[in-house]
């Protein structure tokens, strides 16, 4: 426990190779590249995935989490960050809010407000008091010298919902991009048809929408291949697409596999599609298809993929529409020299805007003015104005 008192900051949240755990693994190594004293707390993590930079604790049982809770609450020079929308430590929370100590809550995605808040709402008595409380830890926190570190559309959503000032909410980048292992090989030649989508086999990612915009691809290309990488709740259903389509011929699902191994699919790519129908944010694993130079296909599902779109990073097409996503996959199989200038404007974007340094100098700006904040706030518990 000793490694959080000794920490610039602490990162509370998953620890893997899922979306938010890839984010804070990442980014965890990133700060710890760059000098910060690092400590991950977390339910469970994937040590063999990580790299031996950044303390790891991890919180079994509620004994662990009380002791956690404690440390932090003395930890006056550390700041916390969390995943709000999976592991809010409400104790912990509490305990520095009291003693005005420094916290970042980090959103990196939307289904709290998308889906869980509206669900919960519309449910059970015990499903609304859960809404209610969560409602009421989001208020609080827009009390103290906190910030909530977000996308442009979540931060709209703090403000509008809970009144949270403009002030204590920063948009920092939801994505952290390994551009030694995310890198375009030139010797490496691509099948010139082949289709790719990486990520969880789920509703809001869309999967549905692509496997049936392949149904009018193979009519104009029948040479087209979709290769699917991810598993999820709805790869029986999506099988059972494929077959009732009939293009089984045409698409390959080839499950789960170690985010190591995610180069090698998209090397061996023509482009990537992501027909998401999120409603902030853009996902990792787009900017690290744009990092390999892999031109890429998306739906303007929100204002952070609108922005990728008006800078050429990305194609963009309306969401859930198969025939709009077949016509922006077809227009970029069929122009070789689109493709290259997709490619190479959405490599040179994430050098700009999602490099090591750039993610490195962010955080220590918000970490500073997080501290910055707590010494405005010479009287524990004192709301700012």
């Amino acid at each position: 426990m000793k490694g959080i008192e000794r920490s610039d900051v602490v990162f509370w949240g998953p620890i893997n190779e899922s979306g938010p755990g890839l984010f804070f693994t990442g980014l965890c190594r990133v700060l710890s590249d760059h000098g910060l004293k690092v400590t991950a707390i977390t339910h469970k993590s994937q040590r063999d995935q990580l790299m031996d930079k950044f303390d790891i604790i991890e919180v079994h049982n509620l004994r662990d989490y009380l002791r956690v809770c404690v440390v932090l609450s003395k930890s006056r020079r550390t700041v916390l960050a969390y995943h709000m929308e999976t592991t809010p430590p409400p104790f912990a929370c509490l305990l520095r809010f009291l003693c005005s100590i420094p916290m970042v809550p980090v959103i990196v995605g939307s289904d709290w407000f998308d889906s869980i808040r509206p669900r919960l709402l519309s449910g059970s008595r015990l499903d609304q008091l859960r809404a209610y409380c969560i409602d009421k830890l989001y208020q609080m926190l827009s009390q103290g010298p906190s910030i909530v570190a977000s996308t442009k559309e979540i931060v709209g959503t703090l403000n509008r919902t809970y009144k949270i000032p403009l002030t204590h909410l920063a948009v920092v980048p939801g994505a952290v991009v390994d551009l030694g292992l995310f890198m375009n090989d030139p010797t490496c030649t691509s099948i010139a048809t082949t289709i790719l989508f990486v990520g969880r086999l789920s509703s809001e990612n869309g999967v549905d929408t692509l496997i049936a915009s392949m149904n009018h691809i193979v009519r104009r290309r029948s040479d087209a291949r979709l290769v699917i990488v991810g598993d999820g709740p709805l790869r029986s259903e999506l099988e059972s697409l494929v077959d009732r389509l009939g293009i089984s011929g045409h698409v390959e699902m080839v499950g789960l596999v170690p985010h190591r191994d995610v180069p090698r699919y998209m090397k061996s790519a023509t482009l990537a599609a992501f027909p998401f129908i999120w409603r902030a944010g853009a996902g990792n694993v787009v900017f690290e298809a744009m990092a390999m130079e892999l031109p890429v296909v998306i739906s303007e599902a929100n204002e952070t993929i609108e922005e990728l779109v008006r800078a050429k990073c990305v194609v963009g097409v309306s969401p859930c529409d198969e025939e709009a996503l077949a016509n922006g996959i077809l227009r970029l199989l069929n122009d070789i020299d689109l493709r290259r200038s997709y490619g190479a404007t959405g490599r040179r974007y994430v050098q700009e805007n999602l490099s090591d340094s750039q993610i490195t100098s962010i955080w220590f700006t918000l970490i500073h003015t997080v501290r910055e904040l707590v010494h405005q706030h010479s009287i524990p518990g004192t709301a700012s104005s």
